[in-house]
């Protein structure tokens, strides 16, 4: 019993410690446009910033971002530090 009431408490300590904010995801080769996000949203959700995206997309002005906009995603997607 002892060694179940340590496994348990293993457990929980591990479930916790998982940090309750989503983590960030790697967005496809295109991606669209979720309703009130904005451009820098967008960017940070897909590991990369806004001027990649407009990079990545030229025709696109930044004061045309939308929901349901489609939008070609940059070939790294990985913000470097």
């Amino acid at each position: 019993m002892p060694q179940l009431k340590v496994k348990l408490c293993a457990l929980a300590v591990t479930l916790f410690a998982v940090s309750p904010t989503v983590a960030a995801q790697v967005c496809g080769k295109t991606e669209v446009v979720d309703e009130g996000e904005t451009l820098e949203q967008l960017a940070a959700r897909c590991e990369t910033t806004a001027g990649a995206v407009l990079s990545a997309n030229p025709s696109l002005d930044a004061g045309d971002i939308r929901a349901g906009l489609q939008l070609k995603m940059p070939e790294s997607q990985r913000v470097t530090g």
